[in-house]
């Protein structure tokens, strides 16, 4: 339900999920495991869009209650799940906002169970139907300036998930004395991540020649039952961009953006590109060069590290250098376009991490 003023607006309505997911283990041609889980989840919410003078903002009262249930495994979470932005726009030019919201993060229905998944001779996967929800908080400020050429943007969002769901590797040996490497998910303390995001544009010439680029900082802090994992990393990009007639030109490049989640650090792939695009009418015709003068190729990595192993995966893909790309494109439609209302509430189902 969704009621507007002239000032303000208000909505309101609830979502119920049921599910229920049984799974079969088969390994070897056997019957080897059975996984039956149920899921309830209700969310509910009332929302308030407010304007007054130079302060605009929502406030956003909600309530979720999460069930699950495994043989005699069992959890049930009520939270409580405000979303809260203030905007002040002390002129047209700068903008102020604060955000903050707190949702409840469910576990993954894969990591829901006690099968035991052999991965090769020595890794082995196992579940955990102890594993319970747990809340994600985030706390945002931000400003902007918008004038003439010029576009600026800064904001600084810190990211809080006590309890969270995280991996942890160790060692069994067997009665008969096999060695396998064990992962398992828990609950434990905590996963936090500060972020610090820079954005620019200016417009070197209006309509015609723009430039562009972003930058930041990463800080993770990944406290576990044995250990202590904090890292922190620089990113960023630029691009360029000219518009002539019905010529398009651009060029971009991008650092590796560098990630880490509990005791696993994913380094991603570089990037770098240059193309020109032609219109005409409806057809558009590009010439894309991706990776220019990378003779390696593209590669990404992921690494864990801690007192039980070190594990290194790395992907080089040598058809990602001096890749070229031809685009042709055919844009038709025919018919009358409908207007659909947007929804007033943004729901979001998001897997288990930090920030999204």
């Amino acid at each position: 339900y969704n009621k507007n003023w002239n000032s303000y607006a208000l909505a309101t309505g609830i979502k119920n999920n049921v599910s229920y997911t049984n799974n079969n283990y088969i390994y070897n041609g056997l019957d080897n495991h059975n996984v039956a889980m149920h899921n309830i989840n209700t969310n509910g919410y009332i929302q308030l869009n407010v304007k007054w003078e130079k302060i605009s903002g929502r406030i956003n009262l909600g309530v979720s209650n999460l069930f699950y249930s495994q043989s005699e495994f069992k959890y049930q979470k009520f939270s409580f799940i405000p979303d809260i932005n203030i905007k002040y726009s002390p002129s047209t030019r700068f903008n102020f906002t604060y955000n903050f919201n707190l949702r409840p993060e469910v576990p993954n229905l894969s990591y829901q169970n006690n099968a035991v998944f052999q991965l090769d001779k020595w890794e082995r996967r196992t579940g955990n139907p102890n594993l319970e929800p747990y809340n994600h908080i985030e706390n945002s400020i931000s400003a902007s300036y918008n004038y003439r050429k010029l576009y600026l943007y800064s904001g600084l969002t810190y990211a809080s998930n006590k309890n969270a769901i995280m991996p942890m590797t160790y060692r069994t040996i067997t009665s008969d004395g096999q060695i396998f490497f064990d992962t398992t998910p828990y609950n434990q303390h905590s996963m936090n991540q500060l972020n610090l995001l820079t954005y620019i544009r200016y417009k070197v010439i209006d309509n015609k020649f723009i430039i562009k680029g972003s930058g930041g900082f990463n800080r993770f802090y990944a406290n576990g039952f044995n250990y202590i994992n904090h890292k922190s990393y620089f990113y960023g990009n630029f691009t360029a961009e000219y518009f002539l007639n019905k010529w398009y030109f651009s060029g971009t490049i991008a650092s590796r953006y560098i990630a880490t989640f509990a005791e696993t650090t994913w380094y991603n792939e570089y990037n770098s590109s240059l193309s020109v695009t032609y219109n005409y009418k409806n057809i558009q015709i590009g010439l894309l060069w991706n990776y220019p003068l990378q003779k390696t190729g593209n590669n990404y990595q992921q690494i864990t590290n801690n007192t039980i192993i070190y594990k290194r995966i790395a992907t080089t893909n040598k058809d990602k250098s001096n890749l070229l790309m031809i685009n042709f494109i055919w844009r038709w439609n025919n018919g009358k376009k409908a207007n659909i209302k947007e929804a007033d509430m943004n729901n979001r189902d998001n897997n288990a991490g930090i920030l999204k």
